[in-house]
């Protein structure tokens, strides 16, 4: 995990310096280390640099209000109830806007017999 935040940090801190939008789908391992980078680069503007996709399958499980202080959140459907669906769907949006320059993914676990 420790491999995974060092790549976060260092790619958050190039794409924020740089004046780029920093778009992430909201993985509770990396939102406050986001939101904090933000703050320390663009502290008058960091809530419009940082993008955040989070889908209400979570619903009830995260502050919106908070997180909105923090970034500007998208909120993407709860397809079906299903995590997995949800999960595609939020992706879906994050990468089929207009505006992506770049993409980088980083995370995620894949389990033994489990195909994603």
């Amino acid at each position: 995990m420790r491999y995974i935040n060092n790549h976060y940090i260092m790619l958050s801190k190039i794409i924020l310096k740089s004046g780029l939008r920093l778009t992430f789908g909201a993985h509770p391992t990396f939102q406050n280390l986001i939101f904090e980078i933000g703050k320390k680069f663009r502290t008058n503007d960091f809530q419009n640099l940082i993008q955040m996709f989070i889908s209400k399958y979570f619903e009830g499980k995260y502050d919106i209000e908070e997180l909105k202080r923090n970034a500007t959140v998208l909120e993407t459907e709860n397809v079906d109830k299903n995590l997995l669906k949800s999960l595609i769907n939020m992706r879906e949006n994050m990468i089929n806007r207009k505006s992506v320059k770049a993409l980088i993914c980083l995370g995620g676990v894949i389990r033994e017999g489990e195909y994603k």
